[in-house]
């Protein structure tokens, strides 16, 4: 079982907090050296929405795939970067 710093755990609860109640988005996968139990304290929050059908045309229509959000995290140098896929998009890829 991968370890994850106190400080990454509290930016997830964050985003779940955030992102959880909003049917745009349906899973959270995190990634990166989070997910891989290499980050440093200092790391960054890397991770992947799944999201609907509609959300992912309305984000491809604008060109919009990628967050930022520097306002996640409570730790110095700290910001999340996420992506959103669609399940569809997601299924086609592993097919």
């Amino acid at each position: 079982m991968i370890e994850i710093k106190p400080q990454h755990q509290r930016a997830i609860e964050k985003l779940r907090e955030r992102f959880g109640n909003d049917p745009r988005y349906l899973a959270l996968i995190v990634g990166g050296s989070v997910a891989k139990g290499t980050a440093r304290e200092d790391s960054d929050l890397d991770c992947n929405f799944v999201i609907t059908d509609e959300e992912w045309r309305r984000r491809e229509a604008a060109k919009d795939y990628w967050m930022f959000m520097d306002d996640i995290c409570d730790y110095p140098g700290g910001y999340v970067e996420a992506r959103g896929y669609s399940l569809d998009f997601l299924k086609e890829v592993a097919e």
